[in-house]
């Protein structure tokens, strides 16, 4: 009867309510102070808010601030920081050996953290477990080859001469800037449509991003989103969902999506003459060895990845040239005088301008279009990483732009100097000490990048042919944000260009 009594008693049930709303602050508090002092990671050095909760990494996701974050991170805290309670993030060379590189037997992998991509429902080339990666990465190396790049120069060089001329047209003779960003994406996507589906977007033609494209840009954009669903306790993700998931989510998924099956379909039907990037992917589906919605899932993955991260590095190398004017009149010079015509500029050519591949490795080093941490699982049993013990299931990973740009790496870290690739050169001895094997932005091993030489080539073939015809003037005013320096961008996933307007002249030779 008392109890009944009680229960009746206004105060009391105040009283009761204010406990239940303080149980979850208590746990918290008390669990960020046991994340701070009394975890098996305390040891680590990092940002106080990083050590107690996933707070500090969520903010980096939805502002667009992660590279940068966790930049000042490591020149604060030093090339091994904690980065959440359950995570560490590393800048040295050995690091990279160590969480990414090929195992020996009996080494066990250390596999994908599964919130990074924790959007993908179906195994990618991306997201697949040791096994099925395996089996996807022997089936598109054919395509990679180098007898398939061989066979593909010639729509490579097809699609690089249509968008210098048509860039050339858009910006008559320097009469008006041209966004050169939207070209390099023009050519990027047409030629790894065509590679791909058989057809291309039509960009270069229309002189516009097929609507497509423009979709597939958000839904990379909305990783950021369910990179943070991930991190939240399971009990937020419903109300976070409901919250702030992103507009349209819905259109963005369906919709690339059927663009991507009528497509698919289309190039299942027909016979290539070139060695393009599905056929053996076509010939495992018809084989009954892969499902249509794997086979759809991949190429939509090799579009977004063939295209957008070359059409970055492309933008970052020609905003770092026109920059350093020194740097662009010498790798101009090089180009006009290696080429007595732009005919005589090919895949095996290029590679006799070794100031245009120092231009690029240097671009890619500050400009690394997928800048992100990759993020890995320690295995069971733990993992060594330089030179100390990480217990199993730890979230560890190299953040690119950070090895990138960390002076524990680089000299002079976030200036644009081609010269440091450039070993023959007395200018080069300044940076004797850079450990240049930090900067892996394609990353290494098994996992690494399978398109790499097929970017590398594109690149070369398009800066080569460009500034063979035109001289380029910067017409920037900045990148949009309230900086006047293009290149300060938000990122999620991928940077999030803004325009970068330059002016094409005619060589006077022409």
């Amino acid at each position: 009867m008392a109890l009944v009594t009680l229960l009746n008693s206004p105060q009391a049930v105040l009283a009761f309510g204010g406990a239940l709303l303080l149980l979850p602050l208590v746990y918290y508090a008390s669990l960020a102070i046991y994340n701070i002092f009394f975890h098996p990671l305390a040891h680590y050095p990092g940002p106080i808010l990083a050590r107690a909760s996933h707070l500090w990494r969520l903010k980096g996701y939805l502002y667009g601030t992660e590279a940068h974050d966790i930049l000042e991170a490591h020149n604060k805290y030093g090339g091994v920081v904690r980065l959440a309670p359950d995570e560490l993030s590393y800048v040295s060379p050995i690091a990279w050996k160590q969480i990414y590189g090929h195992k020996t037997a009996g080494q066990p992998e250390c596999p994908k953290d599964p919130g990074h991509h924790a959007d993908l429902k179906i195994q990618t080339i991306l997201n697949a477990d040791q096994e099925y990666h395996g089996v996807l990465r022997r089936l598109l190396a054919h395509s990679f080859s180098d007898k398939a790049l061989r066979e593909q120069e010639s729509v490579l060089l097809e699609y690089a001469d249509i968008m210098v001329r048509r860039i050339g047209e858009e910006g008559q003779n320097g009469a008006r800037a041209v966004d050169i960003v939207e070209w390099y994406n023009f050519f990027t996507f047409d030629v790894i449509g065509y590679l791909t589906y058989g057809e291309t977007f039509g960009c270069l033609s229309s002189s516009e991003l097929h609507p497509w494209i423009d979709l597939m840009f958000v839904m990379v954009k909305q990783k950021a989103f369910y990179q943070c669903l991930h991190r939240l306790p399971s009990f937020l993700r419903p109300a976070f969902n409901h919250f702030f998931r992103p507009a349209g989510r819905q259109t963005t998924t369906t919709v690339p999506k059927g663009l991507a099956r009528d497509k698919i379909q289309n190039r299942i039907h027909y016979e290539t003459k070139t060695l393009d990037l599905v056929f053996k992917l076509i010939e495992a589906y018809k084989d009954g060895k892969m499902s249509f919605e794997q086979l759809e899932s991949n190429t939509m993955v090799l579009i977004v990845g063939g295209a957008e991260t070359t059409a970055t590095l492309l933008s970052g190398a020609t905003y770092y040239l026109l920059t350093n004017p020194a740097s662009l009149a010498r790798l101009t010079r090089e180009v006009r005088t290696t080429f007595a015509s732009p005919a005589d500029i090919n895949l095996t050519s290029v590679n006799g301008c070794p100031y245009l591949l120092a231009c690029l490795e240097e671009a890619l080093r500050v400009y690394p279009p997928s800048p992100q941490t990759h993020t890995r699982k320690a295995p069971r049993g733990g993992v060594e990483i330089d030179g100390q013990f990480v217990p199993e299931n730890t979230t560890i990973g190299v953040p690119i732009y950070a090895a990138c740009h960390s002076p524990l790496n680089f000299g002079a870290p976030d200036k644009f100097i081609p010269e440091r690739w450039l070993g023959n050169e007395s200018s080069s001895a300044s940076f004797a000490r850079d450990r240049k094997d930090a900067a892996q932005v394609f990353s290494i091993g098994p996992r690494a990048c399978i398109g790499r030489n097929l970017a590398l080539l594109e690149m070369r073939l398009v800066m080569a042919k460009l500034l063979w015809h035109y001289d380029l003037k910067d017409c920037s005013s900045g990148n949009g944000n309230g900086s006047n320096v293009w290149a300060d961008q938000r990122m999620y996933m991928l940077w999030d260009k803004p325009p970068l307007m330059v002016k094409l002249v005619k060589r006077d030779s022409e």
